[in-house]
This record gives structure tokens, sequence and C-alpha cells, in this order.
């Protein structure tokens, strides 16, 4: 079994949410998931942002320019704040095992979704105008939401970390090769 340092799985995990960003902005997947089952459109419907931030080259059907732009903001601090988080992460435990690379991913995840989700609902109330008491119970209704739809993707991108190859604890990938190579 081959193995893997922890930037590549850094690498593979931040390009699984990236992926996430880039599916949920294609209109040709999205258009028929909301029709097929409107409950994903409920959200922005009632002033929430949608489950995971959209990313696109242009906007969508009738948006402006200004909520690409929040999206966009939305997938830059998702992305932005997995990274920060995994590092951490890294400096804690340089080889987790596979249930700790699962539990790091999955709060990972949920922690970056909340955070790009609180983002862009504060950009969007903004532009609303709404009063302090609705943007209170549209916080605590994103967070809530987020982080139900965090964990539900944190479940996918920790079962891919934990199935990726990993070092054995304790072993570098250099020393491995100079012992493979020598023998």
């Amino acid at each position: 079994m081959t193995t893997m340092s922890v930037a590549q799985h850094q690498r593979w995990i931040l390009s699984t949410l990236l992926g996430l960003c880039v599916i949920a902005g294609l209109a040709f997947v999205t258009i028929p998931v909301y029709t097929a089952n409107p409950l994903p459109a409920l959200f922005p419907a009632v002033g929430t942002p949608t489950l995971v931030p959209p990313l696109r080259l242009t906007p969508m059907g009738q948006s402006t320019w200004i909520y690409w732009a929040i999206d966009t903001v939305g997938v830059i601090v998702l992305i932005a704040t997995a990274h920060a988080h995994l590092l951490a992460a890294q400096k804690r435990r340089p080889n987790p095992r596979r249930l700790r690379a699962f539990g790091t991913t999955l709060l990972t995840t949920t922690l970056a979704l909340v955070a790009a989700n609180v983002v862009r609902m504060v950009l969007q109330t903004f532009l609303t105008d709404s009063p302090i008491v609705s943007f209170a119970g549209f916080v605590l209704a994103t967070v809530l939401v987020s982080a139900v739809a965090g964990i539900i993707l944190g479940v996918f991108t920790g079962t891919l970390a934990a199935a990726l190859p990993r070092h054995p604890a304790g072993a570098s990938p250099l020393a491995r090769t100079r012992s493979e190579g020598s023998s």
C-alpha cells in the first residue's frame, strides 16, 4: 500500500470541499435538485444562505454580481478556515490514525461551513438592511443549519480522509524510502 504525506491529505480534503462548492454552483445540477426536492431551496427562501457556498464563473439566473461576489467570498472563507484548522491539527498530531483523521476532517468541514455561511449571511444582511432582531435570528438559524449540513458533509469528507493511505505512526516517508531502497 502506498503512503501519503499529511500535506497530500490536506490537499485531498481541501480539493473535496472545493469540488463540493463547484458542484453546488453548477446550474445543471442544482436546478434539477431544487425541482425534484424543494427542501434545499427553503433555506435561501427564508433568508439564510444555501447549504454549501456555490462557486460559479458568473451569476446564475436573475441574481446580481453582488450576490455572486458574496458567494465567492463564502467559498474563500470556507477554504481558508478549513486550511487553518487542518494546519493546526497537523501541528497537534502530525501522523493521525484513521479515526482521528475522520474526526478532525468532520470538525474541519463543520467549522468551515459554519464560518463561510455566517460571513455570507452577514454580507447579505447588509444588502437587505434587516433590523437587529431579524439579524440575530438569521445568525442563529444560519449557525444551526450550517452545523447540521457541515456534519452531513463532514461524514463524507471524513470518510475520504480515513480511507486515504497514510504513514504508520512515527514513521516518516523519507525513512521508509531509505529502508526500502537499501533492502
